[in-house]
């Protein structure tokens, strides 16, 4: 966590990166890679004579020549703080370092010098091994995509899912690139990709997925029983494949729409089972329910949605510990509410309506 007494650091890994820049990173951040340090990264190219932002309330500090311009750890000492000669970590903790030094630098939106150093280690011999090549290629990504890059990250992800077709990151990060711009080719990658790993399940629902924004719920629907065929247990597949059934039986084309009912709400219901008692799978069982029309079985699930807690509540209920005042993303309370409240609208009912939503959604 980041606070107002931080040490000031100036940032340059390599000799050729002098463009110094400024990071506020806390104690408690290096303290679970190094206790009683402080990480501090000098751009000066060779001796270190001097620190460019002394650290606030340190009355002496001892130096050690370093041979070039690298990561330094100040360690605290009875005389203050001495610095640590670079040459006594081992590979994994400079490694360590660096991977948390851009984790800091993401968190603060500073995504070009993230880039930079990611960059730089991905060329170093010294600090690159076979472990750590994934590791920042994907901060390398981070950094691009933060810029707004979109192509560049879709062509690193592209190399990187042939190594870990199954990873669903990876995944998830593709799928954002293909929702922030129009890349050509990814829908064609995609295709090529689930033809070579026919297993891969996160690629035959993000396959099924297109095909549902596209329009063509049958596409989607064939995706997701190739996922399913997979994976039959996982509450994901199973939920998209009821999706892919309830947007057949609601298009213009004919369709054999009480088959299609039918498999929608069996697979629907192995996703709520899947689940358990919680409020996602109740609520989306009524929102299926009300999609079709079906209102009085609806008013039952969104009830039942109003009755149970959150996914936040839930974890702090079983946890102990007393639930924040914070905003919950995950309470579907104020959506159940507003659904249900449609229902008795149109039922006749704007009294009752009212009173739920004086209830719920009222701030």
């Amino acid at each position: 966590s980041l606070s107002s007494s931080l040490l000031p650091l100036s940032l340059s890994l390599y000799q050729s990166l002098y463009r110094p820049s400024t990071l506020t990173l806390s104690h408690a951040h290096t303290h679970s890679i190094f206790p009683s340090f402080y990480l501090f990264i000098t751009h000066t190219p060779t001796h270190i004579s001097s620190l460019p932002h002394p650290p606030a309330g340190i009355e002496s500090v001892q130096y050690v020549n370093t041979a070039s311009s690298r990561l330094i750890l100040l360690e605290r000492t009875p005389a203050g703080f001495a610095i640590f000669h670079p040459d006594s970590l081992t590979q994994a903790q400079w490694t360590l370092t660096l991977v948390r030094t851009c984790e800091s630098l993401l968190n603060l939106d500073m995504h070009t010098d993230c880039l930079a150093y990611a960059t730089r280690a991905l060329h170093s011999a010294a600090l690159l091994s076979p472990a750590s090549a994934e590791l920042f290629r994907f901060l390398n990504c981070a950094g691009l995509f933060g810029l707004n890059r979109i192509e560049e990250v879709h062509s690193e992800l592209r190399v990187m899912l042939h190594g870990r077709p199954d990873s669903i990151v990876l995944w998830n990060l593709l799928f954002q690139c293909t929702q922030r711009a129009a890349l050509k080719g990814a829908h064609r990658f995609i295709i090529r990709f689930v033809s070579k790993h026919p297993t891969c399940v996160p690629g035959h629902i993000m396959l099924g997925n297109h095909h549902l924004q596209a329009g063509t719920p049958s596409f989607a629907a064939y995706c997701y029983s190739l996922a399913f065929r997979q994976k039959p247990n996982d509450p994901l597949v199973n939920l998209s494949f009821g999706i892919a059934f309830l947007r057949m039986v609601m298009q213009r084309r004919p369709v054999d729409r009480h088959a299609a009912v039918l498999n929608a709400f069996a697979v629907l219901h192995n996703y709520a089972a899947l689940r358990g008692e919680t409020q996602e799978a109740t609520y989306n069982l009524g929102r299926a329910y009300h999609e079709l029309g079906l209102v009085h079985i609806a008013v039952h699930f969104y009830q039942r949605t109003l009755a149970l807690p959150s996914a936040r509540q839930a974890a702090d209920l079983e946890a102990g510990v007393s639930t924040s005042e914070e905003h919950d993303d995950t309470d579907l309370t104020y959506e159940a509410a507003f659904n249900l409240s449609l229902i008795f609208r149109a039922s006749g009912a704007p009294a009752l309506a009212s009173a739920l939503l004086a209830q719920y959604c009222v701030i």
